[in-house]
């Protein structure tokens, strides 16, 4: 197996070659919004590196966000362009999946709160398990102050991570003070800000191991705000989550 992941939803862009050993090379390139100029050149580093060509590829994966719109396009359509023209087949992972994976041994329920910018933030919620960590609903998108009332309706040790955090957390400190109740919450660190081409690899190996592939028509952006899909509000203010782009 040689499987090729990339990773464009946030302003981070990444790629990265694995194998059913593990990650075999990644490249990163932490400059704003410079998707378009970085994702091919460091393909092609990449598998020069490694002493292969694109036809040695046996997969490809594609972080399908949520984020922004121009980076996940230019992750996608690269991702899906060289599946089709080599026939390969894909693996579709959000970006809050991958980064939980990453934190998945923490031994807390996990949530990766995302920028989204518009003073928004995308939150996925997770439960470690001993085969990772597990999504358990929709992702979704609010204002921090909203994401923290959905996320202080349980308060059992959490973990929060990811680049939107910060705003949830002075959220969620608020409502445990005002309500005099304990808030056992941990921060993640700076290397759990964003997801990564290689944390998606490793998702999509064990993806490719349990025969969860599909075509180049998997690689499909999600977009959770109304200017990309429809979402909604249920009668107590509780988060909704969007649905892949068609």
């Amino acid at each position: 197996m040689l499987l090729l992941a990339i990773e464009t939803s946030t302003s981070r862009s990444s790629v990265a070659l694995a194998s059913s050993e593990g990650v075999l090379a990644a490249a990163e390139l932490g400059r704003d919004r410079r998707h378009g100029e970085f994702v091919s050149p460091a393909i092609a580093e990449l598998l020069h590196h490694a002493g292969c060509g694109i036809t040695d590829l046996t997969h490809v994966a594609g972080g399908t966000g949520p984020g922004l719109y121009t980076g996940l396009r230019v992750g996608l359509v690269t991702a899906a362009t060289i599946a089709a023209t080599h026939d390969l087949p894909c693996v579709a992972i959000p970006g809050p999946d991958a980064i939980a994976h990453r934190v998945r041994h923490s031994g807390r329920r996990i949530a990766v709160a995302l920028d989204a910018r518009r003073r928004e933030v995308y939150l996925g919620e997770y439960e470690p398990g001993p085969d990772g960590a597990r999504r358990t609903g929709e992702l979704a998108v609010g204002t921090p102050e909203e994401v923290a009332a959905a996320l202080a309706e349980d308060l059992r040790p959490l973990l929060l991570v990811g680049d939107g955090a910060g705003p949830v957390a002075e959220h969620l400190e608020r409502f445990a003070a005002e309500a005099d109740v304990a808030l056992d919450l941990h921060r993640g660190g700076p290397d759990t800000a964003q997801p990564t081409a290689a944390d998606l690899a490793l998702l999509a190996v064990a993806a490719v191991q349990d025969g969860r592939t599909g075509g180049s028509e998997v690689l499909r952006p999600v977009y959770l705000r109304d200017a990309d899909a429809r979402i909604g509000w249920d009668q107590r203010g509780r988060l909704h989550g969007g649905a892949a782009a068609e």
